[in-house]
C-alpha cells in the first residue's frame, strides 16, 4: 500500500491511497471462503455451490463490501498513526478501481489549524480566595437569622419583625385584580419579596391597628390591571412577632439533620469550599477566554466547527433574542475556543486518569443523601463518565494555560466574590 498526505491548506489534508489489486483479490477470496459453507444458491445444496459460482452471483456485492472495509480500515490507521485530529466526516473519492488496476482513492479531511502556545509574556489576572473562620461564622449567623423562632409582642412593628395582616385593595374604578385581598398574610419586614412602598408602610404599626395606605405599582408590573396605577389598601394588623435567633447548640444543628454542631460546621465549611472552588474556576475561565480571544486572531476556522456551534446556539433558549449576524459571530468565537482548548489538550499532553474520575465522582456524591447509590449509577452511565472526563479535562486545560502565562494573583474575599457573581 502506498500513502501520501498533502496538507494543501491550514485546515484541510488530502490523503491519497493506492491499494494493490492482489491484496483486494485475496481479501475477496477470504470472504468467499468464510461464507461458502452457509450460502444458498438455486440448483445447489446449501454450502455446496462452487466458489466460481459464488463469485458469479455475489462477486460485485462482495467486492464492494471488501473495498469499503479496506477504505475504512486504512484511512483510520493513517489518521491514528499520523496523529491527525479530524473534524467531521472525511470526503472519500474512488479515483481508480478497475479489474486489473490497483485501487486508488483519496480522502479530504478537515482538521484543526496549528496553534502556538508560546504565551509566557501574556499578562492575566487570576483570582484567588480561601474560606476563613470569619467567613464560616458569617454563614452560620446568616443561617441563624433565616431560621428564627417567633415571639408574640405588644409594641409597634420594626425591621425584621413578622407582621400578620388582613388587607383589601381597591382601584378608583372599583375593578378587582389578582391578590387584591388577603387574610392572615405574613410579611417579614426588611425582606424584599413584595412592592417596596407597600412594605415600607407596615412599619410603626401594632396589633389591632387599622391603616389606609396608598401603593403605587411600577409600569412594568406583571398584572396589567394595576401596572402604573395607585391602589388603596385597607390594612388590619392581626399579630406582631419579633425574631428570636436560635442558640448555637445541637438543637440548632438538628434542624439541618446533623446530630452535633461540629458535624454541622464541618459540612458548612465543605459546602462553602465547594462553592468557592466552582466560582473561582468560572470567574478565572471567563477571564481566560477574554484574554485568549483578544490574543488569538484565528481566521482559518474549520467550517464544520462553525456550523456545529451555530446549530448549538439555535437550539438554546436564547435563539429568538439574537440576530443571525450575532449568532454567526458568537459561533465563530465558540469555534475558536474549541480549537484552542482542543489543541491545548494535545500540546500540554493532558490525559484524565480513572483515579481522577473516581475522585471527582466521590466529591460530587458527598452532598447527596445516598452517595453510594449515586456513585454506582454514575459508573454505569457511559455518557455521564464522558461528561465528567470533559469537565476534568477542561479544568486541567485552564490551569495549564494560566501556568503558561504571566499570571498576576488577585486575592478576593469569599463574600465579595459571591455578591459579584
Amino acid at each position: 500500500m502506498q500513502v501520501s498526505i498533502d496538507s494543501y491548506s491550514k485546515i484541510y489534508k488530502k490523503i491519497l491511497f493506492s491499494i494493490p489489486r492482489k491484496y483486494i483479490q485475496d481479501k475477496i477470496q477470504k470472504k468467499i471462503n468464510s461464507i461458502s459453507s452457509n450460502i444458498n444458491i438455486s440448483g445447489f445444496r446449501t454450502g455446496k455451490a462452487p466458489k466460481s459460482i459464488i463469485q458469479k452471483f455475489h462477486g460485485n456485492h462482495l467486492q464492494n463490501d471488501v473495498i469499503q472495509k479496506i477504505i475504512k480500515n486504512n484511512l483510520y490507521k493513517v489518521i491514528v498513526d499520523n496523529n491527525i485530529m479530524i473534524i467531521g466526516s472525511p470526503k472519500i473519492t474512488i479515483n481508480k478501481n478497475t479489474k486489473n488496476s490497483d485501487l486508488v482513492f483519496s480522502a479530504i479531511i478537515e482538521t484543526y489549524p496549528s496553534v502556538n502556545f508560546d504565551i509566557k509574556n501574556i499578562e492575566i489576572e487570576k483570582i484567588v480566595s480561601k474560606i476563613t473562620k470569619k467567613d464560616i461564622d458569617k454563614m452560620i449567623n446568616k443561617l441563624r437569622k433565616q431560621h428564627p423562632d417567633w415571639k408574640l409582642v405588644k409594641r409597634i412593628s420594626k425591621l425584621y419583625d413578622k407582621i400578620v395582616i388582613d388587607f383589601n385593595g381597591s382601584l378608583p374604578n372599583k375593578k378587582k385584580f389578582q391578590g387584591s385581598s388577603g387574610k392572615n398574610v405574613s410579611f417579614i419586614l426588611g425582606q424584599s419579596n413584595t412592592i417596596d412602598n407597600f412594605m415600607n408602610q407596615l412599619y410603626g404599626l401594632k396589633e389591632g391597628e387599622k391603616k389606609k395606605i396608598h401603593v403605587s405599582f411600577p409600569k412594568n408590573y406583571k398584572d396589567k390591571i394595576i401596572s402604573g396605577k395607585t391602589v388603596i389598601f385597607d390594612i388590619f394588623v392581626k399579630k406582631l412577632y419579633e425574631p428570636v435567633y436560635p442558640i448555637l447548640n445541637n438543637n440548632f444543628s438538628n434542624k439541618f439533620n446533623f446530630p452535633t454542631l461540629d458535624m454541622f460546621f464541618s459540612e458548612i465549611q465543605k459546602t462553602m469550599e465547594n462553592q468557592l472552588e466552582n466560582l473561582l474556576f468560572q470567574k478565572n475561565k471567563e477571564n481566560l477566554i477574554l484574554i485568549l480571544l483578544k490574543h488569538y486572531k484565528i481566521t482559518d476556522i474549520p467550517p464544520t466547527l462553525i456550523k456545529n456551534e451555530i446549530d448549538f446556539i439555535k437550539n438554546t433558549k436564547f435563539k429568538d433574542k439574537i440576530s443571525e449576524d450575532i449568532i454567526e459571530s458568537k459561533a465563530k468565537e465558540r469555534a475558536i475556543l474549541n480549537i484552542l482548548f482542543t489543541k491545548a489538550v494535545e500540546f500540554f499532553k493532558i490525559t484524565v486518569s480513572e483515579n481522577q474520575i473516581q475522585l471527582y465522582i466521590d466529591k460530587i456524591s458527598q452532598i447527596y443523601e445516598n452517595p453510594k447509590g449515586l456513585k454506582e449509577s454514575y459508573l454505569k452511565n457511559i455518557e455521564k463518565i464522558q461528561e465528567i472526563k470533559q469537565n476534568i479535562q477542561e479544568k486541567m486545560v485552564v490551569e495549564a494555560l494560566f501556568n503558561s502565562m504571566n499570571s498576576k494573583f488577585k486575592n478576593v474575599n469569599f463574600y465579595d466574590l459571591m455578591e459579584n457573581n
